[in-house]
């Protein structure tokens, strides 16, 4: 099985930086150095633990999807997210069914939708 490797998301240019903080500091992600990465591509990078990765490219016309959304396996550590969405303000619908895992939906400050999953 080959792994996954990142998602690219458009953000417009006045939502760069707040895309990159509800990275960091709501969902985990760390900010991946200008050095560390090809020059000329993308905006700016982030990666998981899982060394998987988040790019964000500056589209001025972007338009979220209305249903397309990434997901995350947060396991245990969906409540501390939870937490830290609460405390940036940031709306969110949380949902438990018998034999699922407990999901919360939100949206970046981009617009674009994330599933965090709990376990």
């Amino acid at each position: 099985m080959i792994a996954f490797h990142h998602v690219n998301l458009g953000v417009r240019p006045e939502n760069v930086e707040a895309e990159g903080d509800f990275l960091v500091e709501v969902l985990g992600y760390v900010r991946v150095a200008p050095e560390d990465r090809p020059a000329g591509v993308g905006t700016m990078w982030f990666r998981a633990d899982d060394d998987s990765e988040v790019h964000l490219s500056i589209d001025p016309e972007h338009l979220p999807s209305a249903k397309g959304h990434v997901a995350l396996a947060y396991g245990p550590g969906l409540d501390a997210v939870e937490e830290r969405l609460r405390a940036a303000g940031i709306e969110l619908r949380a949902s438990e069914r018998p034999g699922f895992p407990r999901v919360v939906t939100c949206h970046d400050p981009a617009g674009n939708l994330w599933e965090l999953r709990g376990q």
